[in-house]
């Protein structure tokens, strides 16, 4: 447990701590900005949080220092230093706080876990507490999302989260990583296909594919047997061949004719006389004209003549390039029809055929491979999510069942036997905590303080951090019966900030003034002082 926090900017120089209940006590006027909140941040600093020392406003008027930190664990102590001004490293101390050694943030934190003998269940030593952390400023106090710990988590990551908490994670952990990986494959499939790196067939493709490599297999197959026999016929085979060879020179021919007309098209419009305004006969004949709007119009024709002039040549260019392509490719394609029609030889043709049928497999054989790697990767990515699912939905049916159980429980010890308890949902890609009948603001407050104290009996969490504003919508007898919950802890700590304690009934005020550790009022505010106050002027 955490025992003391030294540290001279805060009045009174330290805060001590106790098993249990420890409160932080405000002023009866319930006023802000004196140091609740940030109290609880430092003890949160304590434990290895960076919210403390994101507070601009904080380390502008008080500056930067140092926290001094004191642990018991099995009646050993042990002490940290820990400043704000380089937080990511932490110093291990003697009991008069001389520094023995320097560790990171991370080992710091590691070593908390270790000494609170937290289990390996997969979840952070500040993944565990920054969600049960629930101080004002940090975001993770929305009484309708109790899994959201204030920052955005991919996936299912709050529901994990909460399945490792109760330590059942190694129940899904395999499936998990299958899902993940098989996902990961699936998405870079996907990713090489949308970059046209590999082509895949649509389903009917797929098909006929299928039925074409068995088709031409068999001609291939005819092919080598007619080649080591020597009975291919000359003539129907160069038939064969200057057939596919004119379809190849139709289809240039066209390009060549299409890229004819465009340069034509170019040229005329090159040759097109530029239209020049003769300004003497203008003046001559329209002597009211107005001359200056008139040069103007003529200067910007030109120009936007000569800018067209520029594109049109550029054009030009390009097609002729083009065409100057099309036309040796022209050239070739004719030149193979005349070598095969006046070819006497099987041998040559018959390779060529040869070849080419191998290749065409061949690229109906990839087409073929790529949709069934695709295919392949689906099936696997959804039977491993439907597994990750099913066994999930289990798992998350136990721990349901312990926190609605838990919360009953706890209701009854708040409110009576008579009242109804708020249950959570828990489903694999999303929740829902509530109270039956009942949809108020206080009721809803009251449910996530319930929710919390039901994780925080039933899991391995070493301590639970409720700042004031949570109990602002809860009436008297739910705080005085969240109160009375939270003094009967004597295992693990509980840190809480309340402010106007003297309207709560008698035993609130007993029960806070036995477990107070700090109190804070506007003429003592946390740091000595209130820097949103107006300075006054004499």
């Amino acid at each position: 447990m955490i025992k003391e926090i030294i540290c001279d900017k805060i009045v009174g120089g330290h805060i001590t701590f106790h098993n249990g209940l420890n409160v932080v006590v405000g002023d009866d006027n319930a006023r802000n900005s004196i140091g609740k909140s940030s109290a609880l941040l430092l003890v949160d600093f304590a434990f290895g949080g960076h919210a403390y020392i994101h507070r601009e406003d904080l380390m502008t008027h008080v500056g930067h220092h140092d926290v001094r930190i004191h642990f018991v664990f099995n009646r050993q102590d042990y002490y940290f230093v820990r400043g704000t001004l380089e937080a990511s490293h932490v110093h291990v101390c003697n009991e008069s706080y001389r520094i023995i050694e320097t560790i990171t943030e991370d080992e710091y934190c590691k070593r908390l876990s270790n000494y609170y003998r937290i289990s390996d269940t997969g979840l952070s030593f500040r993944m565990m507490l920054c969600l049960y952390s629930r101080i004002y400023g940090l975001n993770n106090y929305d009484e309708n999302r109790p899994l959201y710990p204030g920052f955005p988590l991919p996936g299912c990551g709050c529901i994990e989260n909460l399945v490792m908490l109760f330590n059942m994670y190694k129940d899904i952990k395999i499936l998990s990583s299958l899902k993940k990986e098989a996902n990961t494959k699936y998405n870079a499939y996907r990713k090489v296909v949308e970059m046209k790196l590999v082509s895949v067939l649509s389903k009917d493709d797929y098909k006929a594919s299928k039925k074409n490599i068995d088709e031409l297999n068999c001609d291939l197959e005819n092919l080598k047997t007619q080649i080591l026999t020597n009975t291919l016929d000359l003539t129907s085979e160069q038939l064969r061949v200057i057939g596919c060879l004119k379809r190849k020179l139709a289809r240039i021919q066209r390009e060549k004719s299409f890229s004819t007309d465009i340069i034509e098209k170019l040229e005329n419009n090159m040759m097109s006389d530029n239209m020049d305004i003769n300004m003497g006969l203008i003046k001559k004949f329209f002597p009211n004209s107005n001359l200056k709007k008139i040069e103007e119009v003529d200067t910007f024709h030109k120009n936007l003549t000569k800018i067209l002039h520029d594109e049109i040549t550029t054009h030009l260019k390009l097609e002729k390039l083009k065409l100057d392509r099309i036309l040796k490719e022209e050239e070739e394609v004719i030149g193979r029809i005349t070598n095969v029609a006046d070819n006497n030889r099987v041998g040559p043709l018959a390779l060529d055929r040869l070849v080419s049928v191998k290749h065409t497999i061949d690229d109906l054989i990839s087409g073929k491979n790529s949709y069934e790697i695709q295919d392949k990767l689906l099936i696997a990515t959804k039977q491993t999510n439907k597994q990750y699912k099913m066994r999930l939905e289990s798992v998350l049916a136990q721990i349901q069942q312990k926190i609605n159980n838990e919360m009953a429980e706890l209701t009854d010890s708040i409110y009576g036997k008579d009242s109804n308890a708020p249950m959570i949902q828990l489903k694999p890609s999303s929740y829902k905590l509530n109270s039956k009948d009942d949809t108020g603001a206080g009721t809803n407050w009251r449910a996530l303080i319930t929710f919390d104290l039901a994780v925080f009996n039933l899991t391995e969490l070493p301590f639970l951090i409720h700042d004031s504003h949570l109990f602002k919508n809860i009436g008297d007898e739910g705080v005085l019966g969240i109160i009375k919950v939270y003094s009967v802890e004597h295992k693990k700590q509980i840190f809480i900030s309340l402010d106007k304690v003297q309207g709560y009934p008698k035993e609130v005020q007993q029960i806070v003034s036995d477990h107070q550790v700090i109190k804070i009022t506007d003429k003592e505010p946390l740091f000595g002082f209130n820097w949103n106050k107006k300075k006054q002027t004499f």
